[in-house]
C-alpha cells in the first residue's frame, strides 16, 4: 500500500476511477435489495458519464493510482 492522498478531482482517470467506485458501490450495495432490473440500467458507461457532469466538489483518495471516491 501506498501513501493515501486526499485531494480535488482533476484528472480523466480520476474522473472515470469515481464513476467506476460509483458503479461498484451501486452494485455491491443493492444488489438483492433493488430491482434486478433498475439495477442493469446502472451501468459503468452511466456512472462515468455522470461523474463527467459533476466534476466539481468532490474528493478523491488516491491509494497510488487507484482511485476511492469521498463526498467534498
Amino acid at each position: 500500500m501506498e501513501k493515501i492522498i486526499i485531494k480535488r478531482m482533476e484528472s480523466e482517470d480520476e474522473i472515470n476511477g469515481k464513476g467506476y467506485v460509483h458503479y461498484k458501490s451501486w452494485h455491491e450495495t443493492y444488489a438483492g435489495l433493488i430491482d434486478a432490473d433498475h439495477l442493469k440500467k446502472h451501468t459503468l458507461e452511466k456512472c462515468i458519464t455522470i461523474a463527467h457532469k459533476w466534476p466539481d466538489n468532490i474528493l478523491v483518495a488516491k491509494d497510488g493510482e487507484t482511485v476511492w471516491s469521498l463526498p467534498a
